[in-house]
């Protein structure tokens, strides 16, 4: 399975944790999880997460009015094709309040992060 699969797959099931206002959720573990399960703890969009007995277990995070933090996913670009974000272009974002994640050579960050320290990368996900 391809890693790009991997992560939507991890961020498809927090939406649908989300969507039944469940605190946390499991899947199967697999090693490109955790890099980026970690960027989604120090983003907020997560509260946490543990590994036992070859399983994932993510607990989900809520606005205080009890509101889900994913709204929406959106996988950049069609199938089989690989969006590259440079540093240099700016690239529209239509809505303000949109987190693009890149995954760069110093590891998975928000767009406006990678631009700001020069990095450009591969566009894993569009979060609203």
């Amino acid at each position: 399975m391809k890693k790009l699969s991997l992560y939507l797959t991890l961020l498809s099931g927090i939406k649908d944790c989300q969507a039944k206002h469940r605190l946390k959720f499991s899947l199967a573990f697999r090693k490109p999880y955790i890099p980026l399960v970690r960027f989604l703890v120090e983003l907020g969009i997560i509260n946490g997460f543990y590994v036992l007995n070859k399983r994932l277990y993510v607990f989900v995070r809520y606005f205080t009015t009890g509101a889900p933090i994913i709204q929406t996913l959106q996988k950049p670009g069609l199938n089989n094709r690989r969006i590259y974000l440079n540093a240099q272009i700016r690239h529209p974002i239509n809505r303000p309040f949109k987190l693009v994640i890149i995954s760069t050579t110093k590891g998975f960050m928000l767009y406006s992060t990678a631009r700001f320290m020069g990095l450009g990368g591969r566009s894993i996900i569009e979060i609203n």
